[in-house]
Order: structure tokens, then C-alpha cells, then sequence
């Protein structure tokens, strides 16, 4: 990783978090909505932040945590 990207990470550390918990409920329970359900509170409940505030980089569904 380039030093920018972990000085990123260091600071949102909210993405971050909720990709290591994708990863480990994708491997508890296989075919889980936790994907789906983060996207739909995402996309009725960001009022207060937006998603690069919280750390989600852009194109963020594009990586392969998020594709599975």
C-alpha cells in the first residue's frame, strides 16, 4: 500500500472495519444479505456524512471483498 492510502485508513477507519466484517461473515455464513442490507442503510441514511467521509473509497463495490 502506498503511505497516502494507509494514512486514509488510519483515518476512516469505518470502511475499513466494515470490509474485514464483510470478509469474516462471507466465510461464518455463506449467502448472507449483510452486503445488501449495508447498501440499503447507506443509501437511505447518509444525510449526516457522505460515503468518502466514512472512508468508502470511490468504486468501493468494485473491489473484491464487495463483489462476492
Amino acid at each position: 500500500m502506498m503511505r497516502q492510502t494507509l494514512i486514509t485508513v488510519k483515518q476512516n477507519k469505518l470502511f475499513a472495519l466494515l470490509s474485514a466484517i464483510k470478509y469474516m461473515v462471507d466465510i461464518i455464513s455463506p449467502g448472507n444479505s449483510f452486503k445488501e442490507k449495508l447498501k440499503g442503510l447507506l443509501e437511505e441514511n447518509h444525510r449526516l456524512l457522505t460515503l468518502k467521509d466514512m472512508g468508502f473509497p470511490s468504486a468501493w463495490e468494485e473491489l473484491p471483498v464487495w463483489k462476492v
